[in-house]
């Protein structure tokens, strides 16, 4: 597994599961990974956190400014230069 060495630039970063605010529903948390302005990352598929350390102790959340390890499931042809992206996808019942 190799393991990206990284700073939050804007956000935060989720090893598995996070909550929103007024729902008990937990958000699985994906990641992409591009580079050069073109995701390199398998399009389509789920690519999830099989690690995230901060000083070598695991981490549920990183936050804005920190650095850390990020390893991925799913990918792992990580360069020097790569952007990752993190994201939830939350379902809405919406009355019509």
């Amino acid at each position: 597994e190799k393991i990206a060495g990284l700073r939050v630039t804007s956000g935060s970063l989720h090893r598995e599961k996070t909550s929103v605010k007024g729902s008990a529903k937990p958000l699985v948390c994906h990641y992409r990974v591009m580079r050069n302005g073109e995701q390199v990352s398998p399009a389509g598929e789920v690519v999830t956190a099989s690690s995230l350390k901060r000083v070598k102790e695991d981490a549920q959340e990183i936050k804005n400014g920190d650095e850390c390890g990020l390893g991925l499931e799913g990918f792992n042809n990580i360069q020097q230069g790569d952007i990752i992206e993190c994201y939830s996808v939350q379902e809405k019942k919406v009355m019509i």
